[in-house]
This record gives C-alpha cells, structure tokens and sequence, in this order.
C-alpha cells in the first residue's frame, strides 16, 4: 500500500507496479482506456490499464480514505 501510495503522491504515475485491488477509476477514463485488450493485456488487465492510461496522458493519485473503528 505504501508504494501505491508514493508513487501516485510525488509521480502521479504507476512506476512501481499496480494493484487492481485498489483501483478507482474515472467513469470516462475507464470507458476510454478499457480493460479490455484481449490476449494481450489479459493475464494483468489491471496493470496493463494503467500502462495505457499512462501512454493516453491519464494522471494518478492516492484516494484518502476514513478510517473506520
């Protein structure tokens, strides 16, 4: 989490890998990018996203979340 976590408050950009557990997407990020790429981002769909999110000018940060008791 703490990788996720840097690298998305100082670079705005996936560089030390994602976790698809912890993505939130943009409705129109997710319509235009796509999860789906076929056979070829099919085995880490979730990372391959980020790459061509990345590559289409998509920026990245860390969602603040509350903490619960």
């Amino acid at each position: 989490m703490g990788k996720l976590r840097l690298q998305f408050k100082l670079f705005k950009k996936p560089l030390f890998g994602w976790k698809g557990s912890f993505v939130v997407t943009q409705t129109r990020a997710e319509r235009e990018v796509t999860f789906d790429h076929g056979p070829e981002g099919s085995i880490a769909e979730d990372c391959f996203f980020s790459m061509v999110a990345f590559r289409s000018g998509y920026s990245f940060d860390f969602i603040e979340g509350k903490k619960s008791n």
